[in-house]
């Protein structure tokens, strides 16, 4: 049997956060899109989400242990590592290269997309999105903490649940297309 590789400290403390989410039996996860219209009238879009975790405060130091050790390598994203906190959650944010550059996300997410990570100790949670990602996450987070989460009992349990508004996207993608047609033409 070949010799066991040791786990850098930061992966066994992810993943023995991950473990014991596990044993809780379920996953509380969320994402969605918030809409907000550019000065243009076209929509922009934040994609905005979270997931609770066991021993969150382990999980959070694991990542960022990672982010530090990954941020100063060439080739990698630019990382601005505990750029905020707001609730006992602090902020990371990731801008790739590629992202601002990438025209179908700077009109769907507006003008330098980035991504946030805001680390907790019972949530994780994420926002890729435009100048005001940060404080719709902000927004969202306060919601999550003030307002009561029923869970379903047994006879009501739905595993997956979906809710599409699909207004502002239909905008976005006529807006697109006339944006579209107009450089073919």
């Amino acid at each position: 049997m070949p010799p066991k590789i040791p786990v850098p400290p930061a992966l066994h403390d992810i993943f023995e956060s991950l473990r014991e989410t596990a044993k809780t039996g379920h996953v509380d996860f969320f994402a969605q899109f918030i809409a907000d219209t550019k000065s243009e009238g076209t929509p922009q879009f934040t994609l905005i989400g979270g997931a609770k975790v066991a021993d969150g405060t382990r999980f959070a130091g694991g990542v960022t242990e990672i982010l530090n050790q990954l941020k100063d390598r060439p080739g990698m994203a630019r990382m601005d590592l505990s750029i905020d906190t707001h609730a006992g959650v602090t902020f990371h944010r990731i801008s790739p290269a590629g992202l601002e550059r990438d025209e179908g996300a700077q009109e769907t997410f507006g003008s330098k997309p980035a991504f946030y990570l805001g680390l907790g100790s019972q949530a994780v949670w994420f926002a890729l999105g435009g100048a005001d990602a940060l404080s719709q996450l902000k927004l969202v987070i306060d919601r999550a903490n003030t307002e009561p989460v029923a869970r379903p009992d047994r006879r009501d349990f739905i595993p997956f649940q979906f809710h599409l508004h699909m207004k502002k996207w239909i905008e976005l993608g006529e807006a697109n297309g006339e944006k579209r047609m107009t450089r073919i033409e």
